[in-house]
């Protein structure tokens, strides 16, 4: 009798497990490859557990790994014939050839097309997830000791040569030594190339470095460094330009939109803010940041896909902006922002009116990268005074052309 009760019970649990759809039975679980998202407020794995608690039939497997880990960990996945369903990279050039076409899933029309990278060949190689904004952060107690505004509008955004009076100013009033700092960066110094005019490629695809723009920019920049409007440290001695910000004696900082959060945390001696940069022939910032792709050889595409739909619907999307303090890729979508709203509306505008010369050389993207670590080399030469800016851009085109033959 005790051994017929045991099995109806057990034949009456496996029917109530077979009508409930047997469990986890069908639930396909896919993986997704992440980086510095803990770092970052966890906004995608947030994103996610969202996602797996919204259907039963596909569940998210989240995996975080180091930043300098994600790229050789995927290609040896891919070279095993074991590629993710997903990824956040900001390298898509070197995953190009095993990459799935998203314009079927999402409409390219609606992201920003100032980070051009991700079409190639006519492919949507990638989804803009997150972007990153070049612009000018500023030292906010020490413009106001010095009696200095910056501008409040687009409509009264600073020269270059004004911006410097304003620095000069500034270091006046405040006994300081300099006026500002740039990080050692090609994507940096770009910004005020593109602020001047000037560009590394033309619509062809051949540099163009030694134009009457790029020459007058590297003249210009070798003066904030002659007339100690910026130090030497950075650009020759390797000296992180953030940290010298963060002392409280540099009035001004080029950077990007990433440092928002961690100066939020990071810096309480002083009050700090974002201005708009200066222009000159331009007005000019640069797009960078990471994509969301799929994999063409993962058995997961499909399952991949719809995650990418549901994650892109505005709601959705704007969620994980919000949890983590991203700039939005989605034309559509405008973040509410808990800290910093009016840091990101300027930014969101710099990057409105970036001209098209910067989307048209990231969008050479393998010249780009190679050509831009080149190009800060020679303007090292430049300000040392071991070439002068004419030979040094003249020499660097040289360099380029005997690289691609």
């Amino acid at each position: 009798m005790k051994n017929l009760k045991v099995l109806i019970l057990m034949v009456f649990s496996i029917f109530i497990l077979v009508s409930c759809g047997g469990g986890d039975s069908k639930v396909k679980t896919i993986d997704f490859i992440i980086s510095d998202d803990s770092l970052e407020g966890g906004a995608m794995a947030k994103a996610v557990e969202r996602y797996n608690n919204s259907q039963d039939e596909i569940k998210i497997n989240l995996i975080e790994l180091p930043y300098d880990s994600v790229r050789a960990k995927v290609k040896t996945m891919v070279a095993g014939g074991k590629a993710p369903a997903l990824m956040r990279t900001s390298n898509i050039d070197e995953f190009e050839t095993v990459l799935a076409d998203l314009s079927d899933t999402v409409n390219p029309a609606d992201f920003t097309d100032k980070m051009e990278e991700n079409l190639m060949d006519g492919k949507f190689l990638g989804v803009p997830l997150n972007l990153t904004v070049n612009g000018l952060i500023y030292n906010k107690t020490l413009f106001d000791k010095a009696g200095v505004k910056v501008p409040d509008s687009q409509d009264n955004i600073w020269t270059w040569d004004e911006f410097v009076q304003a620095l000069n100013t500034v270091k006046e009033k405040n006994s300081l030594k300099y006026g500002m700092v740039m990080d050692f960066s090609q994507n940096r110094y770009q910004t005020m190339l593109y602020q001047f005019g000037g560009r590394i490629f033309d619509e062809n695809g051949d540099i163009v470095v030694d134009q009457p723009d790029s020459i007058r920019t590297l003249d210009y920049f070798i003066k904030l460094h002659k007339d100690k409007v910026m130090p030497d440290d950075v650009w020759l001695g390797g000296e992180d330009a953030s940290n010298l910000f963060k002392t409280g004696t540099i009035p001004a900082y080029y950077s990007g939109s990433w440092k928002i959060n961690e100066y939020k945390n990071d810096i309480k001696d002083f009050e700090w803010g974002i201005a708009y940069m200066p222009k000159e022939k331009n007005r000019s910032s640069i797009a960078g940041g990471n994509f969301l792709v799929a994999f063409t050889k993962s058995p997961d595409l499909e399952e991949a896909k719809k995650f990418i739909k549901w994650f892109y619907q505005d709601e959705n999307y704007k969620q994980y902006c919000e949890d983590g303090a991203y700039i939005s890729g989605k034309l559509s979508v405008h973040p509410s922002y808990a800290y910093g709203q009016e840091f990101f509306d300027i930014l969101d505008n710099e990057i409105v009116n970036t001209p098209e010369l910067s989307p048209n050389d990231k969008k050479m993207i393998k010249k780009y990268k190679a050509a831009g670590n080149m190009m800060r080399d020679y303007i090292v030469y430049a300000i040392q005074g071991e070439r002068t800016p004419v030979q040094a851009m003249t020499e660097l085109k040289e360099k380029w052309s005997e690289l691609k033959k």
